[in-house]
Formats: C-alpha cells, sequence, structure tokens
C-alpha cells in the first residue's frame, strides 16, 4: 500500500489508512444486518395480519361486539 511517490512522511498514514478500511467493513457488515433485521421483522408483522386465524377471529370478535352493543343501545 505504500506509495514511494507520496512523500516523506506518507509510510505513517499507511497504518491509519488500513483501520480505516477496516472500520469502513465493519459499519457495512452493521448496516446490512440492520437492514436484515428490518426486513424480518417488517416481514413478521405481515404475517401475523395477514395470518388467516388472526383475521378470522378478528372479524368475529368485530361481528360479536357489534351485535352486544346493537342489543344493549336497544335497552336503553
Amino acid at each position: 500500500m505504500y506509495d514511494h511517490n507520496a512523500g516523506p512522511g506518507a509510510e505513517h498514514f499507511e497504518p491509519v489508512m488500513v483501520q480505516i478500511e477496516r472500520l469502513e467493513e465493519a459499519i457495512y457488515a452493521v448496516q446490512f444486518e440492520q437492514h436484515w433485521l428490518q426486513s424480518q421483522t417488517d416481514r413478521q408483522e405481515v404475517g401475523v395480519f395477514t395470518n388467516p386465524s388472526f383475521v378470522f377471529v378478528s372479524s368475529r370478535l368485530l361481528v360479536h361486539g357489534c351485535y352486544i352493543g346493537y342489543h344493549l343501545s336497544e335497552r336503553v
């Protein structure tokens, strides 16, 4: 990595540049993992709300809630 035409003292920057390169790779890996985890979370949320049993149960609860509300309002 050392460039002989870089001038005096350039060899002191080589370890710094190597460390910067490692840090950039580590940041990229963390960002990739964050995006992957977010996509998994989004996928799980979609799975919960599109699950047929969840839709069925929630619709039944809504219908029964409406019936109860209707009957209670007639008694008042």
